[in-house]
């Protein structure tokens, strides 16, 4: 797979499973990707494959975007 092609992955955070998108070698200096409030990481797409080359670049979809799950309580105030 070319480094300019993201790879989909996901990890547990608590009991959220949260995505993410991978470009570049897992030997490069990474670089962590975070988007604004109403995006997701595929926000980053255009920006990754131009620096892929260089760094091991890693977009989160934050909870409740993207293919990120949602909390259960449905809280997102920070309350």
């Amino acid at each position: 797979m070319s480094s300019r092609q993201p790879r989909s992955r996901t990890f547990l955070s608590g009991e959220l499973r949260l995505h993410y998108l991978e470009w570049g070698s897992p030997k490069a200096t990474p670089m962590i990707l975070l988007h604004h409030m109403n995006a997701h990481a595929h926000a980053w797409d255009r920006f990754a494959e131009s620096m892929s080359d260089s760094y091991r670049l890693l977009a989160l979809d934050l909870r409740g975007h993207g293919d990120s799950q949602w909390a259960p309580d449905g809280k997102y105030s920070g309350e």
